[in-house]
């Protein structure tokens, strides 16, 4: 049998395939395979021809030309047709809708065989590959990973309004909900941030959480505030905060440490924030353990409550651990005569005692109108979710997170930090089997 009578001859048996079923849960591989085609090394490959088709009570019922997407060379095949313009030409030919191609999610891919020319080499750095016995490009849905098919309620537990967990989080939200099951749910609950979001991962009225990796890491291992290990898994890391400290211009101190006896709010209670800062405040050594001179007189207020606090001359300074620009702090500055603190000198003792996920930031004086660029810490900020959370799930979040990235960072432009080569540093926190499987199958 030629290669032409086997591609025909398989098409013919692909052609046969019962109904797919449901659009909407499609997960079946829809591609033509010529058996012979194995004893044949074939140096330039041909594309064989595919069919997309819309199969319903098992009749077929595709367009005219068999539902082709393409044919011709392998090479004209990687040269005309982006991974970006599958869904419009399988929308054009297959006679699907775009609701229904959407649905059929997991995206469509393609994926060269055993190939041996230099397209093939260069489409198998791009896509997962099928590993079939037959040189060929196939065009396929939903192989790459699986899809929710009953309807998902999901809760995002992210922070204050003002802050970039809320407005991250309602990002999220609405990717998600263009992408779950119909009659799916998706909410976004405020909270004081990152100890209050691992609490509602705790009691289950979350299934996500964003939170800074330095309390992840006391949760997991049990620390206080919490009182005993946390199983936790996580999604992606996200971006790093930058730890604001914020003072009146009127204020002398230079650096943390000439806070000792000032008024000094810490955060939201069971906040980040909060965490952070107590933490920076002994590394200072105004704080038991090493506490070496006059603390200062702590309290716990929000994000809001403490630039009003400041404005109104009730506090001498607060601490702030968000992404640039946070709202809050840009209002501040423009309607008061406040600076930053650089905190840098703590970087190392932040490191030493409490974790190496501390990094060096730098606030750019562009950020918020500022005379400089403020050194500061960066605390990295992770995806959580519950370790119950099904597999197909959690891989749909973390698909949704870099396929709608263009949405989330018009939510908020910290989103754009998103990338697939940091995302999976969620340590001391491990990935969730399913986000594991979608960096897996996305590698290049």
């Amino acid at each position: 049998m030629s290669h032409g009578q086997a591609v025909q001859a398989a098409q013919r048996r692909t052609l046969r395939q019962p109904s797919i079923g449901t659009v909407g849960s499609i997960h079946r591989c829809v591609a033509i395979k010529a058996d012979d085609c194995v004893h044949r090394r074939i140096e330039r490959l041909d594309l064989v021809e595919v069919g997309m088709h819309h199969l319903t009570s098992g009749q077929l019922a595709s367009p005219e030309g068999g539902g082709q997407i393409a044919r011709g060379t392998e090479d004209q095949f990687a040269g005309h047709l982006a991974p970006h313009r599958l869904v419009d030409r399988v929308h054009q030919y297959s006679g699907w809708s775009r609701r229904q191609l959407a649905d059929a999610r997991p995206p469509w891919t393609v994926s060269v065989v055993q190939g041996t020319g230099r397209a093939a080499a260069t489409w198998r750095r791009r896509w997962a590959g099928l590993l079939a016995t037959c040189s060929a490009l196939v065009l396929t849905v939903g192989c790459t990973g699986s899809h929710p098919s009953a309807p998902v309620t999901l809760v995002i537990a992210t922070g204050e309004t003002s802050g970039v967990y809320y407005q991250y989080g309602k990002g999220l939200a609405g990717a998600l909900a263009d992408r779950l099951p119909d009659s799916s749910s998706v909410e976004v609950l405020s909270s004081g941030g990152s100890v209050d979001n691992i609490e509602h991962l705790i009691d289950g009225s979350a299934a996500l959480a964003f939170a800074l990796a330095d309390t992840a890491a006391q949760a997991v291992n049990g620390q206080p505030p919490f009182e005993k290990p946390v199983a936790l898994q996580a999604i992606a890391r996200l971006y790093t905060n930058s730890v604001h400290v914020v003072v009146s211009a009127h204020n002398d101190a230079e650096r943390l440490a000439d806070l000792a006896g000032q008024r000094v709010s810490l955060g939201a209670p069971g906040s980040g924030t909060e965490v952070t800062a107590r933490r920076m405040l002994e590394v200072a050594e105004l704080l038991a353990p090493g506490l070496t001179g006059q603390p200062p007189l702590l309290r716990s207020l929000g994000l809001a409550e403490s630039a009003r606090a400041l404005a109104q001359g009730q506090i001498d300074a607060f601490f702030w651990s968000g992404g640039l620009p946070t709202p809050n702090i840009t209002e501040l500055i423009s309607t008061t005569d406040v600076r930053l603190l650089p905190t840098d000198d703590l970087l190392d003792g932040m490191r030493s005692r409490f974790g190496a996920f501390f990094v060096e930031q730098s606030i750019p004086a562009s950020v918020y109108g500022l005379p400089g660029d403020v050194n500061t810490i960066g605390v990295p900020n992770i995806l959580l979710v519950r370790p119950d959370l099904p597999a197909d799930v959690a891989e749909l979040i973390t698909r949704t997170l870099f396929e709608a990235q263009e949405v989330l960072i018009e939510a908020h432009p910290e989103a754009r930090y998103l990338d697939r080569r940091t995302a999976i540093t969620t340590a001391p926190v491990s990935l969730h089997p399913g986000a594991m499987r979608y960096y897996q199958d996305a590698q290049p």
